[in-house]
């Protein structure tokens, strides 16, 4: 109760030299029952793709990296649990520095 009998995840990623690197995730849920309290009810099986891009920039500055992030890329709109709201598509940039790095 309140979790999915079957839940699977997996993915692949590929770093080129020239500091380039990509990577996918998927992830299935399985349709499962909620019995908590007042939250009570079905929580829909659902299929969710990431996708991830990333770049080194120590050319421009030694330790520089940016990547880009698309979860639920394909903007599969689901509830992950009942009172919740439904979710869809979430991109994020992230700018990393790391002292010292090359």
């Amino acid at each position: 109760m309140n979790a999915p009998r079957y839940k699977v995840a997996g993915g692949v990623e590929y770093t080129d030299p020239s500091g380039l690197s990509v990577n996918l995730a998927g992830r299935y849920v399985d349709k499962f029952e909620v019995r908590s309290g007042i939250f009570t009810g079905t929580i829909d099986s659902y299929f969710l793709l990431d996708l991830g891009l990333g770049y080194d920039l120590r050319r421009l500055t030694p330790g520089l990296r940016i990547d880009v992030l698309a979860q639920n890329v394909l903007n599969n709109e689901h509830r992950e649990y009942i009172g919740a709201p439904k979710m869809g598509r979430l991109i994020t940039t992230r700018l990393t520095y790391t002292v010292g790095g090359r």
